[in-house]
């Protein structure tokens, strides 16, 4: 019986954990934070602008859309060593206009909407 009331304590525990991640909102969608944001340096359609010396997102995979935006935001804590001055210079703005997002979701737009790979 002890046992039982154990793993259905952490079963609960564990949803409970879940469901308050799923529930963080953010006042704006990952779209909205391209568009107004992103698009300025990586382009429209996530291709580049050597102009501005903004990279193309488009050929990149999910898992490397995400993993570049956790280094990034590692950076910003003088942690992750990689060379994004003007990228942590950004996420500084993007943060203070109140523009937070779901680094998985963020990247996932970016993938679902502009890489060829991704699966219409």
């Amino acid at each position: 019986m002890k046992k039982a009331l154990i793993v259905l304590s952490l079963g609960i525990f564990t949803v409970a954990c879940a469901y308050a991640a799923k529930e963080e909102q953010y006042k704006y969608s990952s779209k909205e934070v391209y568009q107004q944001m992103c698009s300025q340096c990586h382009g429209a359609n996530a291709e580049g602008n050597p102009e501005k010396k903004g990279p193309a997102l488009n050929d990149l995979s999910r898992t490397e859309l995400e993993m570049e935006l956790y280094n990034l935001e590692s950076d910003k804590y003088g942690v992750g060593g990689s060379q994004h001055d003007i990228m942590e210079h950004n996420l500084k703005k993007i943060q203070e206009k109140g523009m937070k997002y779901s680094i998985p979701a963020m990247a996932e737009f970016i993938f679902e909407n502009f890489n060829p790979k991704a699966k219409k």
